[in-house]
């Protein structure tokens, strides 16, 4: 089976990805744009507090991931070579067919329907997928 990732892909992706770049861009030339209008007023304190808050939101984000990634391996089935072989070899050949370097670890959960798969990086450098079990 000869598998093209351009085959699954949708339409307006390019055009949705420039769209995010550009409200990136925007977004961090209005923060850059920010913190020099502040420092030419003066007040370095209220820089110091926005960092502040900047900073405690990335720790707790921080946090907030590794006990999503700790509730993860505590509660959903971890697909292996053992443990569901056949949705292990599927994953296998998933990553290897979008040139991913690296197979995704995946697990199945029991989501009652609500969804059908989650794709997403936690903590770390390890990329997960989640399937349901429906």
């Amino acid at each position: 089976m000869n598998f093209s990732i351009s085959g699954v892909r949708h339409s307006k992706e390019k055009f949705y990805g420039s769209l995010t770049l550009l409200v990136g861009i925007a977004v961090w030339l209005g923060v850059a744009a920010g913190i020099v209008y502040v420092v030419q007023m003066g007040e370095i304190e209220v820089l110091a507090v926005v960092l502040l808050y900047i900073l405690l939101f990335k720790f707790m984000s921080f946090i907030a991931r590794a006990f999503l990634r700790a509730y993860m391996f505590g509660h959903f089935v971890m697909i292996g070579p053992q443990q569901c072989p056949e949705l292990h070899q599927m994953v296998v050949d998933g990553a290897k067919a979008v040139g991913l370097k690296e197979t995704p670890r995946a697990f199945v959960y029991n989501s009652h329907g609500v969804m059908n798969a989650m794709a997403l990086r936690l903590v770390g450098r390890h990329r997960y997928v989640w399937l349901t079990s429906a």
